[in-house]
């Protein structure tokens, strides 16, 4: 009724329809979001605005993050080493091994 497309009758039991053909906006309107769901492609605001506090569209922001691997990359985690010990001297194997970084300039 609020669109002008029926109307009550006299004895108000019944309803008898006023328009030739019905067009539904919202429906259109609808359909032009779900079919391009980016906001700044429509023009209108007011339509959005309208159908928002209507709750016939939510606007939901999706983030993704893409993950790769890195140079550091390692199937099993290796343990760092904290200090170069005699050992490692005498055995080479100092300079296979990865060591902690240092803060050499720390006050202590």
């Amino acid at each position: 009724m609020g669109r002008k497309w029926v109307k009550l009758s006299d004895d108000k039991a019944s309803v008898m329809r006023i328009a030739a053909e019905l067009i539904d906006e919202d429906m259109i309107s609808l359909s032009e979001y779900k079919n391009d769901p980016d906001i700044e492609h429509h023009s209108d605001k007011k339509k959005l605005d309208m159908l928002k506090k209507r709750k016939l569209v939510s606007i939901a922001t999706k983030k993704s993050y893409k993950v790769t691997k890195g140079t550091e990359y390692a199937p099993e985690r290796a343990k760092l080493e904290t200090q170069l010990t005699a050992e490692m001297l005498r055995s080479g194997a100092w300079k296979d091994a990865k060591f902690k970084k240092q803060n050499l300039d720390a006050a202590g």
